[in-house]
C-alpha cells in the first residue's frame, strides 16, 4: 500500500482524536507537522504495510509526542529571518545550512514553549530486589486513585538527523534494512522503521542491532550536543535534559524548569550561534581526556559523554564515541 501526505495526514489527525485531542488541535498539529516534514509532502513509494502493529504503535506514539510539544511554538532554522545585507542573513542564509548539512542533521527547531508533566502515581514498598517492590499508588477519600502532577513550560530544541545518511550509516555498519530508495527521506525513515525495534533502558543486547545502534547515535550526538550547548549557553551542564525518540531520529534538548537556567539561553544560541554551534560539534576534541582506557572500554564516561544522572534518560547507558567518529562513525564514514 503506497500512501501519500494527504492520507498520511488524514491517518494522523484521525489518531490524535483517538487519543483524546480535540479535531480542531488535531488538525493544528498535523498541519505543522506536514509543514517540518514529520508526516511527507510527497508519495512514499515503500510499502509501508510491512510494519508490524507494534511498530505502527510505537512511531505513532513519538510522533504525537513531538506534535504535542510543539505544534504552537516551533521555529525551525531555515525560516530565521534577518534584515537584507546584514550580515546575520548571510549566517541564516548560508552558514546556517552548511553547518547542519556538515553535522549529519535535518534541521534543528526551536520550541519556545517545551510542555514538562513530573506525575506521581505513587511511591514503592519492598526489598531492594525489583522483583519485591510492590508499588502503593495515592488514593483519595473516596478510594480512587490520584496522580500528583507538576506542569511547567520551557525552552527547547528538537533535532532532526538527515534520514539518508542514517540508512546509509546503519547499512555501512552492517544492518540489512531491505530495499529503499537513497534519493528519499520518507524511504530512509520508512526502512528504519521496518528495519529497528528500539531497546528498553537496561536492557542492552549481547550483539549489536540496528535498534541498539540507531538508540547509541541519537544518544551519543544528544550527550556530546548537551555538553557542548552548556557552554555556548554560558549555562551548568546539569541544568539541560533530553527527551529521545530514536525512531524518528529525533530528540529534544530542553531546559530544566527547575534548574540553574535563564530563560533564554538557548534561544540566543538558536538565533545567533547555531553554526558555530555545530561546528565545534564536529570539529572539537574528539578525545576523552581518559583515553586510552575509555576507548578500550565503553568509549564513552564523564570525561567525554557523560552527563548527571537526572539529565539522561537512559542512566548514560547506550554511549560510544565511536557511533560518531572513526572510520564508521556517523560523521566521518564515507557513503
Amino acid at each position: 500500500m503506497s500512501m501519500s501526505s494527504t492520507s498520511t495526514k488524514a491517518e494522523f489527525i484521525k489518531t490524535l482524536i483517538g487519543s483524546g485531542i480535540s479535531p480542531e488541535l488535531a488538525e493544528t498539529m498535523a498541519g505543522h507537522a506536514a509543514a517540518a516534514g514529520e508526516i511527507g509532502q510527497s508519495p512514499i513509494d515503500v510499502d509501508l504495510a510491512t510494519l508490524t502493529e507494534e511498530q505502527r504503535d510505537t512511531a505513532t506514539h513519538d510522533a504525537v509526542s513531538i506534535a504535542t510539544a510543539a505544534h504552537d511554538s516551533r521555529t525551525p532554522s531555515r525560516k530565521l529571518a534577518a534584515p537584507q545585507n546584514s550580515k546575520l542573513a548571510g549566517v541564516y542564509s548560508v552558514n546556517y545550512p552548511t553547518a547542519i548539512g556538515s553535522s549529519g542533521l535535518f534541521e534543528v527547531d526551536l520550541i519556545e514553549r517545551f510542555p514538562i508533566l513530573n506525575a506521581m502515581y505513587g511511591y514503592t514498598r519492598g526489598g531492594h530486589d525489583l522483583g519485591e517492590d510492590l508499588l502503593c499508588g495515592f488514593r483519595d477519600k473516596r478510594g480512587g486513585h490520584r496522580l500528583y502532577g507538576d506542569l511547567s513550560e520551557t525552552e527547547a530544541l528538537l533535532i532532526r538527523l538527515d534520514p539518508v545518511r542514517t540508512a546509509q550509516w546503519l547499512e555501512h555498519r552492517g544492518h540489512n534494512l531491505g530495499t529503499w530508495d537513497a534519493a528519499s527521506a520518507a524511504s530512509a525513515r520508512s526502512a528504519i522503521l521496518r528495519s529497528t525495534s528500539i531497546p528498553s533502558p537496561g536492557d542492552e543486547p549481547d550483539q549489536p542491532t540496528a535498534g541498539s545502534e540507531l538508540l547509541k547515535l541519537v544518544h551519543s550526538y544528544s550527550h556530546r550536543l548537551m555538553r557542548l550547548t552548556s557552554v555556548f549557553a554560558g549555562i551548568d551542564r546539569d541544568s539541560l535534559s533530553e527527551f529521545l525518540l530514536p525512531l524518528h531520529l529525533a530528540f529534544f534538548m530542553y531546559a530544566t524548569p527547575k534548574g540553574d537556567f535563564v530563560l533564554g539561553g538557548m534561544q540566543s544560541v538558536f538565533e545567533s550561534n547555531l553554526d558555530e554551534l555545530l561546528n565545534s560539534f564536529v570539529d572539537a576534541e574528539r578525545r576523552c581526556p581518559l583515553d586510552p582506557g575509555c576507548s578500550r572500554g565503553s568509549g564513552a564516561c564523564s570525561g567525554c559523554l557523560h552527563v548527571g544522572e537526572p539529565s539522561c534518560r537512559f542512566f548514560n547507558t547506550f554511549l560510544d564515541r565511536q557511533t560518531l567518529f572513526g572510520p564508521s562513525g556517523f560523521l566521518d564514514f564515507e557513503s
